[in-house]
């Protein structure tokens, strides 16, 4: 059975940040609709979460601003239903976290969810590869292999 483990995240108050089925569901949905996504366009959130750890969480530590707040939210809305996402923005602000750990915190939730279905590839193409693959608590983890690193990045399977 696939248990998903909430993260803890100090907000305003210590929170359970879960990402079940449903809560990816509405942040994929919820993301789609603000980037104006037409339904032929539709992004999964896998494809966003892995694209935005690998373009971007790994060279910064962040995640996009809309990505993580939607994903925050939608992981929030089992503790409330009614919470928003300007209301999800002024808890971020209130919170003691930096924004990088923030987004660790979001990364940890979501892989946390997909740790039994999501599978980041070692494998690349003749050139070299480059592995990177995050840790289960959110913090980044780097093993490079000897070749070039400017060839294709994990992908998923």
């Amino acid at each position: 059975m696939n248990v998903i483990e909430p993260i803890e995240i100090v907000l305003d108050k210590p929170r359970k940040l879960m990402l079940g089925h449903w809560g990816l569901y509405t942040a994929e949905m919820e993301i789609n609709k603000q980037r104006g996504a037409k339904p032929e366009e539709h992004v999964a959130i896998d494809f966003m979460m892995v694209d935005a750890y690998n373009r971007i969480f790994l060279k910064t530590g962040l995640l996009p601003l809309d990505l993580m707040v939607c994903v925050l939210w939608a992981g929030l809305l089992h503790e409330d239903p009614k919470i928003t996402k300007e209301k999800v923005a002024a808890l971020m602000d209130q919170s003691q976290l930096s924004r990088a750990d923030l987004s660790a915190k979001v990364w940890a939730a979501y892989f946390s969810s997909s740790k039994n279905s999501l599978k980041v590839s070692t494998e690349s193409d003749d050139v070299g590869a480059r592995q990177d693959a995050p840790a289960e608590d959110g913090e980044k983890k780097t093993d490079k292999t000897s070749g070039s690193n400017s060839g294709p990045q994990g992908g998923l399977h």
